[in-house]
């Protein structure tokens, strides 16, 4: 097992040197975090992706859908904890594996509305 790498720098310059990401934190306050999010080359066993400073304006209108939204990954499960400016942690995986079967299967969809606090819980 090769020890953790941490790069800084540009994002772009730093996303085409990465490939295989299983685990990154990005700050949301950055205008271009979500574009960022989107050139990661994440590991074919998936990944955890986080977006820290969660609760500012910047990513207050901010979707995991928007991000991972192009037919090889799928998300798994996020969750907003309100540490410090807010984390936003999402589990992603790879859209292959059993999902192929072709018959669409019903799940449910929690939201938490973050400034009320209340939980919607839907059926999709």
């Amino acid at each position: 097992m090769s020890p953790p790498e941490v790069i800084v720098g540009e994002p772009e310059e730093a996303m085409n040197r990465l490939n295989g990401i299983d685990f990154m934190v990005v700050d949301s306050q950055r205008r271009d975090f979500s574009r960022v999010l989107r050139l990661a080359k994440l590991s074919n066993r998936g990944a955890v992706l986080i977006c820290k400073n969660a609760s500012s304006k910047n990513g207050s209108s901010f979707k995991w859908r928007s991000v991972i939204d192009d037919g090889s990954r799928r998300l798994v499960r996020s969750v907003f904890l309100p540490v410090g400016k807010g984390l936003d942690i999402a589990h992603i995986a790879t859209s292959g594996g059993n999902s192929g079967s072709g018959k669409v299967q019903r799940r449910w969809i929690k939201h938490v509305d973050r400034q009320s606090g209340e939980e919607h819980v839907i059926r999709k």
